[in-house]
């Protein structure tokens, strides 16, 4: 579908979520999942025209920094990558409302490890330039 959408030209930018590395994917997720579809749209964004920006809802439940860095060098060569702290409002799970969230220092150090494979990482607001 994506591929379609994008040889068609019907949108001008597009935000993919990366849930987790592919090894940790089905449990984060919560079902099975097709991680060589994802790697394709991976490909298919990074190599396209379009805008585009990988993004991921970072949980101490399920993420750790090596984490972040497995999912950074999942994509990397990435124009932009996009850490999101979880909130812990209106979860499907009422016990997922009893998680804390990270604090900002701590995304702040899982996006430098990022920046290793990313040009540009954005953590709730701050943008952090080039990698190398």
């Amino acid at each position: 579908v994506l591929e379609e959408i994008l040889q068609r030209g019907l949108v001008e930018a597009i935000a993919m979520d990366i849930k987790a590395p592919p090894e940790k994917y089905d449990t984060v997720a919560g079902v099975h999942v097709d991680v060589a579809a994802i790697e394709r749209s991976i490909r298919l964004l990074k190599g396209g025209t379009v805008e585009y920006v990988f993004r991921s809802t970072v949980c101490r439940a399920f993420h750790t920094g090596g984490d972040i860095e497995a999912m950074a060098r999942w994509i990397r060569g990435a124009k932009r990558y996009v850490l999101q702290n979880f909130r812990p409002r209106n979860c499907l799970d009422p016990e997922m409302e009893k998680i804390e969230p990270f604090e900002v220092g701590q995304l702040q150090e899982f996006a430098e490890r990022a920046r290793k494979y990313v040009g540009v990482c954005v953590v709730q607001g701050y943008e952090t330039a080039d990698k190398s």
